[in-house]
């Protein structure tokens, strides 16, 4: 099927069932027609005050706009339009700003530009709200929220908020075994979330439709404060680090693509001004690890080896039809995957990680093209959640020399051309930007 441009995208009815646990969200799509989208929540408490109620449904009017990228990305549709009253500028212009930065990585390797596209003000300024809601009062429970992804991020932050003695239990998005098996290792209490997108997109999408990265840290962060909400907590700490703020490349419009954008600080401070003055200033959302690099993350984490055979960065666990990884945690040829070798070379034992990954990532000359990316040496930054090309060189300085690795094929192809990294910048990527 050609890919082509829809002429129009309407956002429809979004409706929270508190009978049945569910939030369907709907949409108009050209070629498509009417899509739903369903998630599906753990047992709440229905008797909910009225002011937590109006602040409940002005975030799933949030979860409406932000899931939406989801769909309106099938056609890139300029037209987009809305069955009932267009949200307020503040909200428009974080949604804009959101899907134009997340869809940013797909529209690059679909070769188009979003120029001119992604305009939910000047279309419908009939319908503007331009009126700030009353947030009364919440009371909610000083408590967290905590996003587990399985990796390493999200358990150096459980175990740090630990040591804090934070009351807090885990979340979760979807119905990934991996997650469900690390949560079940870590033994707190874990609100899940099912997410149904639905099978109309995925079949267009198959059929040949425009497709690609989404924003989905965005997605998550909304359903995180809808649950924070719904279930009493009053904070969200994701594991987000500073190095998610670099981008991997320009555009020919000369926009930044950066496959992190949604985990970056611009995009927390975005978020957390929303929630401020649009849903409640009760709640707190941030980042536990932001003032470090993913080097830096990879260096506490070695302190935690009970989670060694249980953790996972891959992204290929990860995906709407499944885990791709059928015969491990780990896929072995992904730039997380050599992102994670390499970093972690540097600071557990070589046995320990070959433990992990059940093979020498460092020893395939299959490797080679992938490192050489992750290097800085060819091409630029991959597509991924890894940490800047300096603290990949770090790494590779690190152990270059060190007895147990330095015979590994990629050490000794690379050894010449990477660059060696001084002794200031090793501090800066080692150390926090400032304390939190």
């Amino acid at each position: 099927m050609k890919k082509i441009f829809h002429k129009s995208f309407e956002f429809l009815h979004w409706r929270l069932d508190v009978k049945t646990l569910q939030l369907s969200l709907s949409y108009q799509l050209d070629e498509i027609g009417v899509v739903r989208e369903v998630f599906s929540f753990p047992q709440f408490d229905r008797n909910l005050s009225p002011e937590r109620t109006d602040a409940i449904n002005r975030v799933c009017e949030l979860v409406h706009l932000m899931c939406g990228v989801s769909y309106y990305k099938a056609g890139l549709a300029k037209k987009i339009k809305f069955k009932n009253k267009l949200p307020s500028p503040a909200i428009c212009q974080f949604i804009e700003k959101t899907w134009f930065h997340g869809l940013a990585e797909m529209a690059y390797e679909n070769g188009i530009s979003l120029k001119n596209h992604i305009n939910l003000v000047e279309k419908n300024p009939d319908k503007s709200n331009d009126l700030s809601p009353l947030l009364a009062p919440l009371k909610l429970r000083d408590r967290a929220l905590v996003p587990l992804g399985g990796g390493k991020d999200s358990l150096v932050t459980i175990e740090e908020l630990k040591q804090q003695g934070k009351e807090m239990s885990l979340f979760m998005v979807g119905n990934s075994a991996l997650i469900k098996d690390v949560a079940s290792y870590i033994d707190l209490p874990l609100i899940q979330v099912t997410r149904k997108i639905d099978d109309k997109l995925i079949q267009y999408n198959n059929a040949g439709a425009f497709n690609g990265h989404v924003p989905i840290t965005a997605i998550n962060s909304c359903i995180a404060v809808l649950c924070a909400l719904l279930f009493d907590y009053d904070s969200v700490v994701f594991s987000n680090e500073r190095s998610a703020d670099s981008a991997n490349t320009i555009n020919a419009d000369g926009d930044t693509v950066n496959h992190q954008y949604t985990k970056s600080h611009e995009f927390e401070k975005d978020f957390c001004k929303i929630l401020a003055t649009e849903i409640s200033p009760e709640l707190k959302y941030s980042s536990l690890q932001r003032p470090y690099s993913e080097l830096a993350i990879l260096k506490k984490f070695a302190d935690y080896p009970q989670y060694f055979s249980i953790f996972s960065s891959c992204n290929r666990n990860f995906h709407i039809d499944g885990s791709r990884n059928d015969h491990g945690r780990w896929c072995g040829d992904c730039p997380k995957c050599r992102f994670v070798f390499l970093g972690l070379a540097a600071f557990i034992k070589k046995q320990q990680l070959l433990d992990i990954f059940h093979k020498n990532m460092l020893n395939d000359i299959c490797q080679k093209q992938g490192f050489a990316e992750l290097l800085g040496i060819k091409g630029f930054k991959p597509f991924e959640c890894v940490g800047e090309l300096q603290e990949s060189q770090l790494a590779f300085n690190l152990i270059n020399n060190r007895p147990e690795w330095k015979n590994d094929y990629i050490i000794q192809y690379f050894k010449d051309s990477c660059p060696v990294i001084t002794d200031k910048q090793s501090q800066d990527i080692m150390q926090p930007l400032y304390k939190l």
